[in-house]
């Protein structure tokens, strides 16, 4: 991202526009790139791609035991839309995902759509608003903790919408008020009775600009996360104090910590305070190359519904090398290392604290054969270890494919 996504202004809204755009980088993946309004749009406003993978898998079913493989054919086209006018940007993005399985017992499909749109309108230079739209079917609907990936649950969709004000009252001081609601939903009745929830979440910044080169931060935010069927609600509230900080200009450091308080609905859990820490740092070295790593420690969802909730550490490691101006490789690192305590037990029979990890590690390689084909391969292995048995798996999965841009 780096100087060219800055904007005219005071150096605080400079500092955390860019800090948003770097860490939020990705957000919305059938966007070619991060864009706000005030840029005039320039070009065709649309960007059509189309994938081809071929990729083997050896625990389809991310089981303990009994695993099957099977070589995937993965085709996904999609489309993103997308033009800036002088205060208004209005994108929108749609992707298809067919997945036929040589060696799948049953149905030899999975299908999957993904459903992007994005609204931001500058007010005026110091008042704005950003909407952000996404919907997610999938075979292989994920609950996610930060960057890793906690379990697999089976075929489901889940909906996420916010809205942002950004106000820069003051040369050094502004705000950022932002509401986000989440919905999930699973087609198994039975997964559906213990995950399918709804959560609200409302987060107030206040940003103050110590430098040039530094943005002090305190941050309060409430969570209330609701469940369909099975009483493990709980509503959060957490108190953040930190900063940003640019070490270079292109190379920015993050970090917030503070106390987070958590109430159950459930009489059987219990309500606890504890610490909540996150660190995360970008830094593009050089052009088309980008480090990153993130840390987080708190409290999370969980879908083990003998429990109302986990707490633990997530990291998150990421680099992109363009190695020449066609070719670029990488490796992405995720781990949570999570406690699933006794007194926040459901099920009366369990009665000690549940450990669990979960790691992905993968490496890739891209090619630009032309302006608008491209070639990729890759390897990721996962696997989750847990007291739980039932919740293991290991997993390898290997691909080459194909994209055409236009």
């Amino acid at each position: 991202m780096g100087e060219q996504n800055r904007t005219d202004g005071n150096p605080i809204m400079n500092n955390w526009i860019q800090a948003i755009l770097i860490l939020w980088a990705g957000a919305m993946p059938l966007a070619a790139q991060e864009v706000r309004a005030g840029k005039e749009g320039a070009g065709k406003p649309y960007t059509i791609t189309v994938s081809l993978r071929q990729e083997y898998d050896d625990n389809i079913n991310t089981t303990p035991s009994n695993e099957i493989g099977s070589f995937k054919t993965i085709i996904s086209p999609g489309i993103t839309l997308s033009y800036p006018l002088e205060n208004t940007l209005i994108s929108a993005g749609y992707k298809f995902g067919s997945t036929y399985f040589w060696d799948r017992p049953g149905d030899d499909w999975d299908f999957s759509h993904l459903f992007n749109a994005r609204l931001n309108h500058k007010f005026s230079p110091r008042f704005e608003l950003d909407v952000r739209e996404q919907f997610r079917y999938a075979q292989e609907a994920e609950l996610r903790n930060g960057a890793a990936i906690q379990r697999r649950l089976g075929d489901g969709w889940t909906n996420t919408a916010s809205i942002e004000g950004i106000a820069q009252w003051a040369e050094r001081f502004s705000t950022s008020t932002t509401y986000r609601n989440e919905i999930q939903r699973y087609d198994d009745s039975a997964v559906a009775f213990t995950n399918d929830y709804i959560q609200h979440e409302v987060a107030q910044d206040f940003l103050f600009s110590v430098l040039p080169t530094t943005t002090a931060v305190l941050n309060y935010t409430f969570t209330s996360t609701d469940y369909d069927e099975i009483d493990r609600d709980f509503d959060s509230h957490r108190i953040l104090v930190g900063a940003d900080h640019y070490l270079l200009p292109t190379w920015l450091l993050s970090g917030r910590a503070g106390a987070e308080f958590t109430e159950y609905g459930n009489s059987l859990l219990e309500d606890g305070v504890g610490p909540y820490v996150n660190i995360a740092t970008v830094w593009n070295y050089l052009p088309g190359s980008s480090v990153r790593l993130g840390y987080t420690y708190g409290t999370s969802l969980t879908d083990d519904a003998n429990f109302g909730s986990s707490e633990g550490h997530t990291f998150d490691f990421g680099l992109s090398h363009a190695i020449t101006a066609k070719f670029t490789a990488g490796t992405r690192l995720g781990a949570t290392l999570q406690t699933f305590e006794q007194n926040q037990r459901l099920n009366l029979g369990v009665t000690q604290d549940i450990d669990e990890q979960s790691f992905f590690g993968e490496v890739f390689a891209s090619y630009a054969i032309t302006e608008y084909l491209s070639a990729d391969a890759g390897y990721r292995h996962s696997f989750v270890d847990s007291d739980n048995l039932a919740r293991e798996y290991w997993r390898n999965q290997v691909w080459i494919g194909l994209t055409g841009k236009y």
